[in-house]
């Protein structure tokens, strides 16, 4: 490995001399974390429009399927039967505006167990206080529920 001599007659291996050379000099690593910022700043910034681009096209879709006669409980239906996921169809029914008691209801309609739900609930990252407030708005039988935390816990 070729070195650079540095004073003093140390020899330092190239890769670390350009590392050094690189902290010396103050604005190239200054430049170089501002150009990570500014990509992180765009990334986001692109994330953000996508996400709402992708909100407009869902409920577009959903006004027309509305139009066309058809019902949430059907909609929710369709969903499932092209393999969407109950965490991605609980979802979407928040984005088009839902409650989440009517996101919860849409699912219970197309015979989803409150464990189903609650599975839902928890990937969400919902604390136990807001499940249990959505699980009694819900009418759902709270033993169920009680007997879920806990082999959630075990």
């Amino acid at each position: 490995m070729p070195y650079l001599h540095l004073p003093l007659n140390k020899k330092v291996p190239l890769r670390n001399a350009l590392l050094f050379e690189e902290e010396r000099l103050f604005g190239v690593s200054k430049l170089t974390e501002m150009v990570k910022k500014g990509k992180t700043k765009l990334i986001d910034k692109q994330v953000l429009l996508q996400t709402k681009l992708k909100d407009k096209q869902l409920l577009r879709n959903y006004q027309q399927l509305l139009k066309g006669g058809f019902s949430d409980e059907a909609i929710t239906g369709a969903w499932l039967t092209r393999g969407k996921s109950l965490d991605d169809i609980f979802d979407r029914w928040i984005r088009l505006g839902k409650s989440e008691r009517q996101a919860a209801n849409n699912l219970l309609k197309q015979n989803k167990t409150p464990d189903d739900l609650y599975s839902v609930f928890a990937q969400r990252g919902m604390n136990s206080e807001q499940i249990q407030t959505l699980w009694r708005s819900l009418k759902l039988d709270e033993d169920k529920l009680i007997a879920l935390q806990r082999s959630s816990y075990w």
